[in-house]
């Protein structure tokens, strides 16, 4: 065991970046992180987004019926101010997270900002959905926890294994390709020092009555935070691709409900 863990300590100082090797709890604890820095994005983009034309459905309804309102324009300008105000709180967010608690450097707390925005705008198209979808506030911000509870469950944290062969795991995992906020979680830990190598996997023996009691060191090896939360996912290139496509997707959406709905109601 002590071989092994000399051989460890080895591959830690002669790492490129010269920083030291970490625990999986201390890389779980890293990780949790920067999902709660995603769901806080996720959070403030659809609870921008869910009260804007629900509110101003009457005027723009006036609008719409004289001609003056063009939802495609109209949609885009409320993205562009919605999303400006999240570049404000994602700023915040990861200057204080992303410098005090994991101690990131300058340039990686910029592409952190960034990738918390590309989430924080998916979520106000979320938002302005559900804003679109719903004929009174009230119920906008009843709809707001259902969207939000399953992109919690299916943001990524909770898989913690390996994809499973049986159908569960394969549902589970073609939902998770489908929310934007397992995707964020994706870019999120991408910025993080520790997403490729500098990570301390041990891997221990129970004794034969199954406990773990008595602890055999069997392996040692470096990994990083990504393999031990993704496999085989791809890059951050298709990550943001796809976070891109379900903007567009959500907008196109919008813009279908929102006219659907002024038509009705003309």
């Amino acid at each position: 065991m002590d071989a092994l863990l000399r051989e460890a300590a080895e591959k830690g100082k002669q790492s490129q970046s010269g920083s030291d090797l970490i625990t999986t709890a201390t890389a779980h604890i890293r990780v949790t992180i920067h999902y709660l820095m995603v769901a806080a994005a996720t959070w403030f983009g659809v609870m921008a987004g869910c009260r804007e034309i629900v509110a101003e459905k009457t005027v723009l309804r006036r609008e719409f019926r004289a001609g003056l309102c063009n939802i495609v324009p109209y949609l885009l300008s409320k993205i562009g101010v919605l999303s400006g105000v999240v570049l404000v709180q994602v700023l915040i967010l990861a200057m204080v997270v992303g410098t005090l608690l994991l101690g990131m450097d300058s340039a990686a707390v910029i592409t952190l900002i960034a990738c918390l925005l590309i989430v924080g705008g998916t979520s106000v198209c979320i938002g302005l959905g559900i804003s679109a979808a719903c004929k009174s506030l009230r119920t906008a911000l009843t709809v707001v926890p259902l969207v939000l509870l399953p992109q919690l469950l299916l943001g990524g944290l909770l898989r913690m294994t390996p994809t499973t062969t049986d159908f569960t795991g394969h549902l589970r995992h073609c939902l998770a390709w489908c929310n934007p906020q397992y995707w964020g979680f994706f870019l999120a830990v991408q910025t993080d020092p520790y997403a490729q190598n500098l990570v301390l996997e041990q891997t221990f023996s129970p004794d034969a009555s199954g406990r773990y009691s008595k602890l055999e060191l069997l392996a040692v090896r470096e990994t990083g935070l990504s393999q031990i939360y993704f496999y085989e996912i791809g890059g951050t290139v298709l990550a943001v691709a796809l976070l891109l496509t379900i903007a567009l997707a959500l907008l196109l959406i919008s813009v279908r409900t929102l006219n659907k709905n002024l038509v009705v109601y003309e």
